[in-house]
């Protein structure tokens, strides 16, 4: 059976594993509202999609698109600082091109941000929402869809969310005196 991803995104592999400096431990996606977090961060690498061969580019403002390598707190970090998405019309492979790349690459953590709105009187734009479960049917459709075809390996032992990443998020934002929502993220 055809591997989808690796039929689409083999030469942008082939270049990260030339390339990269490290091996990441941690994929970190995260788009126009927290990425800039971590511009005080000097990377060891960036990669553009021009560097990338196969790899989309996003059409959301504030995306950059670009995925860089760096260090800190004693973990080596891959950073896509943007994504595309299934709104822009993208495949689900396309979507996830920069976590298959990072998993087989040798990250086993990502954490994905993602800016959406939400229902609760709760909720005010900027706020921070950890998901903790989503309903999202079509997508998990979709995403066994384009899996059948893999290593089926990469899912193995895979939580999304996962409850542990979970629990560390809620003790570090209470360590950091930073207001955490949660619920449930809908598609």
């Amino acid at each position: 059976m055809i591997d989808p991803f690796r039929e689409r995104f083999a030469e942008a592999l082939a270049v990260l594993e030339r390339r990269a400096p490290f091996p990441p431990d941690l994929l970190l996606v995260l788009g126009s509202g927290l990425a800039a977090a971590f511009d005080d961060y000097e990377p060891e690498a960036v990669f553009t999609p021009d560097d990338l061969p196969g790899f989309p580019r996003s059409g959301v403002a504030g995306h950059r698109g670009d995925v860089a390598f760096f260090e800190a707190e004693g973990r080596r970090v891959m950073l896509a600082r943007g994504r595309t998405h299934l709104y822009e019309g993208r495949s689900v492979v396309e979507s996830l091109a920069t976590v298959w790349l990072a998993r087989r690459l040798g990250a086993r953590t990502a954490l994905i941000g993602n800016a959406a709105g939400g229902v609760s009187p709760n909720l005010k734009a900027g706020d921070l929402m950890l998901a903790s479960s989503f309903n999202a049917w079509l997508v998990k459709r979709r995403l066994r869809e384009a899996i059948r075809g893999t290593d089926e390996r990469a899912t193995q032992g895979a939580e999304c969310p996962s409850p542990r990443l979970n629990d560390l998020l809620r003790e570090s934002a209470i360590d950091a005196g930073v207001r955490l929502e949660e619920g449930v993220y809908f598609y």
